[in-house]
C-alpha cells in the first residue's frame, strides 16, 4: 500500500526512532465528532505523541506513517509504564539508551550485566 494513504488507529503504540534505537511509546487520538456509525460529522483532526511529547502539526503525517508501518500496539498500562521509565532514565541514569531514544544502542555506553545483579 502506498504509505502516504497509511493512518494508524487511535491507540497506544511503541516503535523506536532510529535504527538500532530503543523503543518509545506513541499516542494516536483523534478529536472531532463521528456518529453512531462511525462516520465523521465534522473534520477529524489527528494528533500524535511520541515519547509524552505532541508531534506538531508538520509532521503529524510522517508520524503516522511510521506508526502505521513499524509501530507495534501495546494497552495503556505499558504506555504509562514506558514514560515513567523514560522520564527516570533522563533523571537518573542519562547514559542509558532510554534517555537517548533519537540514538542508536551504543553498547559500550551500557553498564555491564553482572551475575547476581
Amino acid at each position: 500500500p502506498d504509505p502516504r494513504n497509511l493512518v494508524p488507529a487511535p491507540g497506544y503504540y511503541k516503535t523506536s526512532l532510529t535504527r538500532n534505537g530503543v523503543d518509545v511509546p506513541v499516542w494516536v487520538w483523534e478529536t472531532g465528532e463521528r456518529d453512531q456509525d462511525g462516520e465523521p460529522m465534522e473534520d477529524i483532526i489527528l494528533h500524535i505523541a511520541v515519547n509524552n511529547v505532541e508531534t506538531t502539526a508538520d509532521k503529524v503525517w510522517g508520524q503516522a506513517e511510521r506508526v502505521a508501518l513499524w509501530a507495534t500496539e501495546i494497552d495503556e498500562a505499558e504506555y504509562r509504564y514506558m514514560i515513567d521509565d523514560a522520564d527516570h532514565c533522563e533523571k537518573y541514569a542519562p547514559d542509558d539508551a532510554k534517555a537517548r531514544p533519537y540514538e542508536p544502542i551504543d553498547l559500550t555506553k551500557m553498564r555491564p550485566i553482572t551475575p547476581g545483579g
